[in-house]
């Protein structure tokens, strides 16, 4: 039996960036709604997404009212609610925009069966509460958990303790609301309680991406890209460069380092790379999803090293993890989310956490690890997070 999903969040393509002067995409929810909207419709499912497409930093723009834009993607469509080209105010009439773009969608589709919620904001709460008052069952897709830490919240800024606030009972009225939440890890099940029904979806693929082994040279490409902090191991990363040089000194290496993401600029990288003499690394900046999936085809090594010890690793996990997995690719990753019950063969698990430990995995890597470990890296996802799989588990 095929169902109407609407399925509400913040879905922010480079498109949609460009159109409403927004200061960035935002690739982990957008790629994630996409997928699961993909895989449900995939089912014989309708899903049309609805997003606020704003952001409290908007840039000024002429237009102060930005009309309603819908726009497809293969076979989802998206509307996104009105907001102004204001800063700050575009947050707060988002709670009056967002509820009212839902409600239109509601009207024109008559029979929704399910809506689903990605994370959760205040402007999700109001969307939730007319879903109940209206009978519609809530999916909650809960990709990251809010916490109150009094000890970390001492040092932030009156704004970041509200934004922890108003995320924290967010994301806890939300859950009470649902019928079931979705989750990326098991880590996640003791923040929602025993009497919901919770299920795990880390990754949703379609097996349709192309693979690439690039078997005309010696070289191993070997990729970290997302956010360039410590709490997602690029220091540990760099550092274990470091270690690499040093080795590597009077050794010719085959290794080919990349490095796409934010976080800090280009010239910064430069300087933390500048007196690595023997290794070549290439710098690529932010990408749009385009070019960060042409990069990725190219890639035979992927890195995700999410700090196990920080004060994320029990809240957060690395989704674009699950990509590499899909694109076949020899993923290094560290004990975060479920990676570690994963089987031994389909990824390199990074423990101890350590930059020596990272660079002795790194220069042992051979052409046949690539072939291997990308292989069953790829058997994996389409044994566990293939779109019907997904759909199903979604709907059940």
């Amino acid at each position: 039996m095929s169902n109407n999903l609407i399925f509400v969040g913040n879905y922010i393509d480079a498109d949609i960036q460009h159109s409403r002067k927004l200061p960035s995409v935002n690739p982990a929810a957008s790629n994630r709604m996409i997928s699961l909207s993909k895989a449900l419709a995939s089912s014989g499912n309708r899903v049309i997404i609805v997003s606020s497409s704003s952001a409290a930093s908007i840039g000024f723009n002429r237009r102060i009212f930005i009309k309603r834009m819908v726009i497809k993607r293969d076979s989802v469509v998206i509307v996104c609610s009105p907001t102004v080209g204001i800063p700050i105010l575009s947050s707060v009439l988002e709670l009056i925009f967002l509820p009212l773009t839902y409600l239109q969608v509601l009207n024109k589709i008559k029979s929704v069966n399910f809506v689903l919620l990605y994370c959760y904001y205040p402007s999700l709460v109001i969307v939730a509460l007319i879903s109940k008052l209206l009978r519609i069952k809530i999916i909650e897709d809960l990709q990251d958990v809010s916490s109150i830490s009094f000890k970390y919240m001492k040092n932030l800024k009156f704004t970041e303790k509200l934004q922890q606030f108003l995320g924290f009972f967010s994301m806890k009225l939300i859950i009470k609301l649902s019928t079931k939440v979705l989750i990326p890890t098991n880590r996640f099940k003791k923040f929602i309680g025993s009497n919901k029904k919770v299920e795990t979806i880390s990754g949703c693929i379609n097996n349709n991406n192309k693979i690439i082994y690039n078997f005309n040279t010696d070289e191993i490409n070997i990729l970290y890209s997302g956010l360039l902090n410590s709490e997602q191991g690029f220091y540990l990363f760099m550092e274990s460069l470091k270690i690499l040089d040093r080795k590597l000194i009077e050794k010719p290496t085959n290794l080919v380092f990349h490095i796409s993401g934010y976080g800090i600029d280009r010239d910064s990288i430069l300087s933390l790379t500048s007196n690595l003499a023997t290794l070549k690394i290439q710098i690529h900046g932010f990408l749009s999803n385009e070019a960060y999936k042409e990069l990725l085809m190219r890639m035979d090594v992927c890195l995700a090293l999410q700090d196990p010890h920080g004060k994320n690793s029990n809240f957060k996990t690395p989704s674009k993890t699950y990509d590499y997995f899909s694109f076949a690719k020899t993923v290094i990753v560290s004990n975060v989310g479920d990676f570690k019950t994963m089987p031994n063969d389909c990824r390199i698990l990074l423990e101890p956490y350590t930059a020596k430990n990272l660079a002795s995995i790194l220069v042992s890597i051979t052409k046949k690890d690539v072939v291997e470990y990308g292989k069953n890296a790829l058997q994996y996802a389409s044994q566990n997070w293939s779109y019907d799989i997904i759909s199903q588990k979604i709907l059940s």
